[in-house]
């Protein structure tokens, strides 16, 4: 155990809100502790020596990290599948090529959330899949403005697409929410918040 890790009491939570925690189980690499070349940069740069990674590098951090993804996938319904839409990945640095690959966790994510939703909205299965993919990927970034575009493409009148769009953010919306305060009771349960 580090050393920062071993100075935590167990009354202090290891992260400060239930973003951030997830932010870092779905994306934790590995990352080393501070060597002392590190600390002595650290403090020559004014920033302290203190990590702020709180002690949770090499099997530590991958430890945690399993532990909270184990939890999360313990949740009920799609809210896992949400969970890793909106902090996981969607891209990997593919070693052969040094080009960004998408990840596989996500695009299945992706794919297991769109033929959950698709069955309850359009009947064209090319809208629905482009519509959710597109939702998907903007959950929590931004909102689809441009209906008379993607009305073009998949051969729908802009107000139709306008509707079925705003149900589909709806439903999304109202599934990250339960999403993140399910995984926020979880974790405030296990001391991790």
């Amino acid at each position: 155990m580090t050393q920062t890790a071993r100075n935590l009491s167990n009354d202090e939570p290891l992260f400060q809100n239930v973003g951030s925690a997830l932010a870092f189980a779905f994306n934790y690499s590995a990352q080393f502790p501070q060597t002392a070349i590190g600390k002595m940069m650290r403090e020559a740069l004014g920033r302290g020596s203190r990590p702020q990674g709180r002690g949770l590098a090499g099997l530590d951090g991958a430890g945690q990290a399993g532990m909270m993804l184990a939890e999360v996938d313990r949740l009920p319904g799609m809210m896992p599948v949400m969970l890793r839409l909106r902090f996981g990945s969607c891209e990997d640095q593919c070693p052969d090529y040094m080009e960004k690959v998408p990840c596989m966790e996500w695009t299945n994510a992706l794919g297991t959330l769109t033929r959950s939703i698709e069955a309850r909205l359009v009947n064209d299965p090319m809208l629905r899949r482009f519509i959710v993919a597109q939702l998907v990927r903007g959950v929590s970034v931004s909102k689809i403005t441009a209906y008379e575009p993607i009305s073009i493409i998949c051969d729908r009148a802009p107000r139709t697409l306008r509707r079925h769009i705003s149900e589909l953010r709806d439903q999304l919306r109202i599934l990250a929410e339960d999403a993140m305060s399910a995984a926020e009771v979880r974790f405030i349960d296990l001391g991790w918040l």
